[in-house]
C-alpha cells in the first residue's frame, strides 16, 4: 500500500470531523459549504438557493459551548511543577512562539471537538552533540513539541514491545515549502508524510515525498536511538492511538438539524410575510402602444372602476405552518441546552438553592472534568519524557483546573466566618483561605501581603449593646 494510505477508522470518522469544525467555526465556514449541510429545494436555480443559504442564519450553539468549556477551564492558569529550565521551555514549548498553556488550549480544544490530536517530542537536528548541558542550552538546543490534527494522523500500527502494546508506525501528514520558491512573497506548500517507526534497531523517522523516500532521521538521547515513538495522542476517554467519538457529536447534528429548520422557517417568512394586493374588475389604462400602465397602491393613490363587480383586498398568510417550525426551533434549542450549551438557554425562573444549583452543575460539568483531567495526565507524560531528554530529570506535573463552578461565598457565610475569627475560634490563616476559596479575596494574593494592606490591624470586637 502507498504511505499515504488512510486507516479505515479515519476515513470512517473525517465527514463527522468535517461537520464538527464546520459547526465550531460558525456561519460562514458552514455557508461556504453549501449543500453539504443544506440542501437545494426541489427545482431551485442557484441564485434562488444563493438567496435562500443567505437568509438562513446559524444558530451558533456548538461554537459557544466550546467557547464556554474551555474558558471554564482556563479560568484559573494551570500550574506547573517543574525544574526552573522546563519551566522556561514552556514559555515556548513549540519553538514557534505558542506557550505551555495555549498548547494545553490547543489540546483541550481539539479532543471536545473532534476527539483527537497528537504531539510529537522532536530534538533539534545537529551534526555533533554538544558536550554538555549548559552548552545544548546555551545553543538553545533542547526538546520541542509538534502537533499534528486528527486529520492529519492517517495510520497506525501497534504492537507488543517490552512486553507492551505500543506504536511501531505513525503516519503523519504535513505540509513543507520546497527550497528555491521563485516568488518570496507567495507561499509555495507541498505535502509529505513523516513516516515514525519503531523497531529492533529503535525509534527512526522517515520523509516521503512524491510517493518516494527522501530522507531517513534517527532521534538519539545520550548517543543512542530511542526506544519508543516520542508520540503522545489525546482523546477524550483514553490516551492511545484509538479513534475516539467526538464529544460534541451530538451537539453538533442537532445544530446542523437546527440550521436546516431555521432554513424552512426563513424561506417560508420570506414568502408570506408580506401581504399580496389582488384587484378584480378594474381595466388598466394603456399607452398608445397598448401596453398596461402600472396600477400603483398606496394612500395617495385612487383606484377606480365602474364595474359593479370590482373588488380589491390583501391576500394575506394564515395557518399555523410557522408557528409549528417556530415551536420545533425553540425544542431544538432546548435540546441543545441540555446537550452542553447551557449559556445559550434562558435562566430558570424562580429561585433555586445553590447547593441544588451546584449539583447540577457539578454533574453536568463531570464529563468536562474527566477530558480535562486526562489531558493533564497526558501533558504531564509528555513533559516528563522531554524533561528526560533534556536531562532535567522527571520530577514534572502539569495539572489544569476542574474547579469549573466554585461555590461562592454568600453574605451569611462571610459573617459567620469573620465572627469565629473575632472570637478566637480559627486562626486568621482559615480566615484567609475560606475567603479565598470563596473568591472574596484573589487567588493570587497570600496572608502576608493581606497583612500588609491592613496593616497588620487586630480584629475589633463589635460594639455591645
Amino acid at each position: 500500500m502507498p504511505v499515504d494510505t488512510k486507516a479505515q477508522a479515519v476515513q470512517d470518522r473525517t465527514p463527522q470531523w468535517e461537520r464538527c469544525r464546520a459547526a465550531v467555526a460558525g456561519q460562514d465556514a458552514v455557508r461556504r459549504l453549501g449543500q453539504t449541510y443544506l440542501p437545494a429545494l426541489t427545482q431551485q436555480t442557484p441564485d434562488e438557493y444563493a438567496a435562500y443559504l443567505t437568509r438562513t442564519p446559524w444558530y451558533g450553539a456548538t461554537g459557544r459551548t466550546l467557547e464556554g468549556a474551555v474558558g471554564m477551564v482556563f479560568a484559573k492558569s494551570p500550574v506547573l511543577e517543574a525544574s526552573d529550565t522546563l519551566i522556561e521551555y514552556a514559555k515556548d514549548i513549540t519553538m514557534s512562539g505558542i506557550t505551555l498553556d495555549g498548547l494545553a488550549r490547543q489540546i483541550l480544544n481539539d479532543v471536545e471537538v473532534v476527539g483527537r490530536i497528537g504531539c510529537l517530542v522532536e530534538f533539534p537536528r545537529v551534526d555533533q552533540q554538544p558536550p554538555s548541558l549548559a552548552a545544548a542550552q546555551a545553543a538553545n538546543l533542547r526538546p520541542y513539541v509538534s502537533t499534528y490534527t486528527a486529520e492529519q494522523i492517517i495510520n497506525w500500527r501497534t504492537a507488543r514491545v517490552n512486553n507492551a502494546m505500543q506504536p511501531v508506525l505513525i503516519v503523519l501528514c504535513e505540509e513543507y515549502e520546497p527550497e528555491g520558491a521563485l516568488d518570496e512573497f507567495a507561499r509555495e506548500c507541498k505535502t509529505q508524510y513523516r513516516v515514525l517507526r519503531l523497531d529492533a534497531g529503535g525509534y527512526r523517522q522517515e520523509i516521503w515525498r512524491d510517493a518516494a523516500l527522501f530522507e531517513t532521521i534517527v532521534p538519539q538521547m545520550d548517543g543512542k536511538p530511542l526506544q519508543a515513538i516520542p508520540f503522545y495522542p489525546f482523546g477524550p476517554e483514553e490516551l492511545s492511538m484509538r479513534v475516539q467519538s467526538p464529544p460534541m457529536l451530538d451537539l453538533v447534528d442537532l445544530n446542523f438539524s437546527h440550521f436546516r429548520t431555521s432554513a424552512d422557517l426563513e424561506h417560508g417568512a420570506h414568502f408570506t410575510g408580506l401581504p399580496t394586493p389582488v384587484l378584480v374588475g378594474f381595466q388598466s389604462e394603456r399607452d398608445p402602444a397598448g401596453n398596461a400602465y402600472p396600477i400603483r397602491i398606496g394612500s395617495s393613490q385612487a383606484i377606480v372602476s365602474n364595474a359593479a363587480d370590482a373588488k380589491a383586498f390583501y391576500l394575506e398568510f394564515s395557518g399555523t405552518g410557522l408557528g409549528a417550525l417556530e415551536k420545533l426551533l425553540d425544542r431544538k434549542e432546548a435540546q441543545m441546552a441540555a446537550l452542553g450549551a447551557r449559556m445559550l438557554a434562558p435562566e430558570k425562573s424562580g429561585i433555586e438553592a445553590s447547593d441544588t444549583l451546584a449539583m447540577r452543575h457539578n454533574g453536568e460539568n463531570s464529563v468536562l472534568g474527566g477530558v480535562v483531567k486526562l489531558v493533564s495526565y497526558g501533558i504531564t507524560e509528555m513533559l516528563r519524557f522531554m524533561s528526560q531528554w533534556a536531562g532535567l530529570g522527571d520530577d514534572v506535573k502539569y495539572t489544569m483546573n476542574t474547579d469549573f463552578m466554585p461555590r461562592g461565598l454568600t453574605a451569611q457565610d462571610v459573617t459567620a466566618l469573620v465572627s469565629a475569627w473575632q472570637q478566637g475560634a480559627i486562626s486568621q490563616q482559615v480566615l484567609f483561605d475560606n475567603l479565598q476559596r470563596g473568591e472574596i479575596i484573589d487567588a493570587d494574593d497570600d496572608l502576608e501581603t493581606m497583612q500588609a494592606q491592613i496593616g497588620d490591624a487586630a480584629p475589633v470586637a463589635p460594639a455591645a449593646n
